[in-house]
């Protein structure tokens, strides 16, 4: 296959106070949105934590972050190390509302290059989708480095509204869900497209 699907789980949740990844919104947990997506695009999902016991029973398989304290990046690391493929598509597990077109959009740019969004004035570094060749880049990272420092230094391409044909509005996608009133959003979730 040509890229590899990871969902990060790992995070410490301090804003949200527990598990966000098993938090129910719209009565599913906020894991089965990410893993129900990169299923629909083809790979079988592997997530990316800390922790695998809070998901041993959900027949998912692991990747481990071994290096405590260095946040995302270190979760972004840990999915490149274990991906055989020459791209991963990485998710964030508390953006409920992402979409496959999204994805497949971020998956037509050119192989080489990290891709993520731009939306507000943000970078999303999640979702997604980086060649295997940045591994090397994000080890060499001092601990510390933020995601930013990383799409830096791996010189990522950056997609904005403009660049989604039937995407009407994009900050809806990337709700993202950091506390738990975040859970009573309204902003509809597409089952599929």
């Amino acid at each position: 296959m040509e890229f590899e699907g990871f969902v990060l789980v790992g995070g410490r949740s301090s804003r949200f106070g527990s598990d966000k990844a098993l938090a129910r919104w719209r009565g599913r947990p906020l894991l089965e949105y990410p893993v129900r997506l990169l299923r629909e695009l083809g790979p079988v999902p592997r997530l990316v934590g800390r922790d695998p016991a809070p998901y041993a029973g959900l027949g998912h398989a692991f990747v481990l972050a071994e290096r405590p304290g260095r946040g995302p990046v270190e979760g972004l690391r840990a999915a490149l190390a274990a991906a055989a493929a020459p791209r991963a598509v990485v998710l964030p597990v508390d953006m409920p509302a992402l979409t496959a077109t999204v994805v497949r959009t971020l998956l037509a740019q050119p192989p080489e290059r990290a891709v993520c969004l731009a939306h507000g004035g943000r970078l999303h570094p999640f979702p997604g989708v980086y060649p295997r060749s940045a591994l090397g880049v994000l080890e060499a990272l001092p601990a510390g480095s933020s995601l930013q420092d990383a799409l830096g230094e791996l010189g990522a391409a950056t997609l904005g509204a403009g660049d989604f044909s039937g995407v009407a509005d994009l900050g809806a996608i990337l709700l993202n869900v950091n506390r738990p009133i975040d859970l009573e959003a309204e902003t509809p979730v597409p089952e599929s497209d």
